[in-house]
């Protein structure tokens, strides 16, 4: 009996033993991999070293406590998920510390839990929630934001974004008929992305973003090309334009 208990204790350090083994192999090669993994049961062997996860069409009931506590997580996707309980998913990402940019594409929710302000590191984010009208108050002291992108088919935003002052690069995409008149307080907006709506005409007070040298109106049918023609001149430093298939690059004027 007891050389058959001795025989099992070994048995089960060989097993351990083995267990750290590959888990020290799979930290190793996810450096070589780029530190990319797609699902919250191998991030419990790569949370040392991976910088990116990405979960596609995935229920998250929680974060783990591992990812929480990541040193080197990064960059987290969740492309076409759901969380049953996103106020509680939000707190835990909040903890994430080197987490920089975020992707969510989320199904079954309506709006955006105000925890989201506790992700005070976000410089870049995409919110793809179809019907997501507004933003919470605290999403408005994301102030590291460099990078934001909407994609809704709801999103009328009436508040002022004036806080955003390091915001580089916007898109929205939600049906809007109008350019929402708080991009026009963006100074340091230098790429607005408004692709893929029904705005009817781009208003003179385009002229106040005075560093923007990108601008995509592609796919909105209602605008003109004299509408172009009138008021995308007057943004001086304005380099390339996309709309449809045509992209001018050093714009001076459009005819």
């Amino acid at each position: 009996m007891f050389k058959m208990k001795k025989i099992a204790f070994i048995l089960l350090l060989i097993v351990a033993c083995r267990n750290s083994s590959e888990i020290k192999n799979k930290n190793y090669n996810c450096e070589e991999n780029l530190g990319q993994v797609f699902n919250l049961d191998s991030m419990k062997f790569y949370f040392n070293c991976a910088k990116q996860l990405i979960l596609y069409e995935d229920t998250i009931y929680e974060i783990p406590s591992f990812v929480e506590s990541s040193e080197s997580l990064v960059e987290i996707e969740f492309d076409d998920c759901y969380f049953p309980n996103p106020k509680d998913v939000f707190i835990k990402l909040s903890k994430v510390k080197k987490l920089k940019k975020l992707e969510i594409d989320l199904k079954g929710i309506d709006s955006i839990p105000k925890e989201i302000g506790l992700m005070q590191n976000i410089e870049f984010l995409i919110i793809s929630i179809d019907s997501i009208k507004s933003l919470p108050e605290n999403f408005y002291s994301l102030k590291n934001l460099k990078t934001l992108y909407i994609k809704s088919s709801d999103f009328d935003e009436k508040k002022s974004w004036s806080s955003f002052s390091n915001l580089q690069e916007l898109g929205i995409m939600a049906n809007l008929t109008q350019v929402p008149t708080f991009i026009y307080k963006l100074d340091s907006l230098r790429i607005l992305d408004i692709s893929n709506n029904n705005i009817e005409f781009i208003p003179d007070k385009i002229s106040n973003l005075k560093n923007l040298d990108t601008l995509d109106i592609t796919n909105n049918p209602c605008i003109t090309q004299h509408n172009i023609n009138s008021n995308i001149k007057m943004l001086l430093h304005l380099k390339r334009m996309c709309n449809g298939c045509m992209i001018f690059s050093n714009v001076v004027s459009f005819q």
